[in-house]
């Protein structure tokens, strides 16, 4: 019996801060990528707003090295071109109220699944996908990126985002470029 409690408690999280359903907007980041996430109407957005390594290396596929990494394992052929960086990650999400809900593009694999999101009650960003229960899906992790520390100026500064749209490190903090 102990082992379904469990269960249960990490498929679907406690969401301490579900009662504030803005909690979620900002910029979230994990060791590879940078997501903004914002208000459209009623439901979210989520775009991809910078990236580690945000073009291809030599010898990567679909190549070119140099050029900018694409869509380009979306099964809809007339979609793979589109730039990753700036892409709208959700579809549909809604607030439920105390997480939202919808359904999300991985661009990693070209599917898109059932997805819900809150904040965690270390002030991190849970995102857990899954097909069919979600107890049979994966959960990741986003920390706040509002520090904007070395990693999320490198990230940045990578992406070629323009001055206006990045953010300003605290004072004191060290460069990115360091």
């Amino acid at each position: 019996m102990r082992v379904w409690v469990v269960l249960a408690l990490l498929a679907f999280g406690s969401g301490a801060r579900g009662d504030d359903p803005d909690a979620v907007l900002g910029l979230w980041q994990d060791d590879r990528s940078l997501l903004l996430v914002s208000r459209e109407g009623e439901s979210l957005s989520m775009r991809i707003h910078a990236v580690k390594d945000p073009n291809y290396k030599a010898d990567e596929a679909p190549g070119p090295a140099g050029a900018p990494r694409r869509d380009f394992k979306n099964p809809d052929v007339a979609l793979q071109n589109r730039p990753l960086l700036g892409l709208d990650l959700l579809v549909g999400y809604a607030w439920t109220g105390d997480r939202w809900e919808g359904e999300i593009y991985d661009p990693e694999s070209g599917n898109v699944y059932r997805s819900r999101m809150h904040v965690n009650d270390d002030g991190e960003l849970e995102m857990r996908g899954y097909l069919g229960v979600p107890m049979f899906g994966r959960t990741a992790i986003f920390r706040s990126a509002a520090d904007c520390g070395a990693s999320v100026q490198a990230m940045l500064l990578a992406s070629n985002v323009p001055p206006a749209e990045r953010c300003t490190p605290p004072a004191g903090a060290g460069s990115a470029r360091g």
